[in-house]
């Protein structure tokens, strides 16, 4: 099993669209480590439409590039047109790539990306105390918010079918994340 980092974007329709493609990658990889979502203007492209921004970690015995075709897919089923040699300077509905994969799990890849949208949602990881987050973003999942000051352990495997955001500090974060993926 392997920690593969990843980063999602949509600025059409990014509310829906993220909440969706977090619904989906938390019932195909059961708890993911979700770090704030953030809004970011476009970068290299000409858009008056801001990005919703997150970045996640999913732990999977996939392969790198069978990953990537289920996030395709993903992102052919949101609508965005894959086959438009123009996609990557274009609006979308859903954006996931996989930043760098791991055997071990550590927020320093995410850290090491230069990347405006990594460093804007790794930035609101600082205590609203040390540095305000005025560009995070809450999204609604069932009856819970994502509050976007925190990272997030997301389970959608617990009795009621519903998902269950859990915020912590990032150290314990990381703790219980690798402690339900050991079991």
């Amino acid at each position: 099993m392997t920690w593969h980092y990843l980063s999602l974007g949509s600025n059409l329709k990014p509310e829906h669209n993220l909440t969706q493609a977090i619904r989906a990658l938390s019932e195909r990889f059961g708890e993911l480590l979700l770090l704030p979502v953030v809004r970011t203007q476009p970068c290299n492209m000409n858009s008056v439409h801001d990005f919703l921004n997150t970045l996640i970690v999913v732990h999977s015995a996939l392969e790198p590039a069978a990953l990537k075709q289920h996030f395709n897919s993903m992102e052919e089923n949101a609508g965005r047109d894959r086959s438009d040699p123009e996609r990557g300077s274009k609006d979308r509905p859903l954006d996931i790539d996989i930043l760098t994969t791991s055997s071990s799990l550590s927020l320093a890849p995410f850290y090491a990306s230069t990347e405006p949208y990594c460093l804007a949602s790794v930035q609101a990881l600082v205590p609203p105390s040390a540095a305000p987050a005025s560009n995070t973003v809450a999204l609604a999942l069932t009856a819970t918010q994502l509050a976007g000051q925190r990272a997030a352990t997301i389970n959608a495997n617990h009795g009621s079918g519903h998902i269950l955001v859990v915020e912590n500090t990032i150290d314990s974060l990381l703790q219980r994340l690798e402690a339900a993926f050991s079991c």
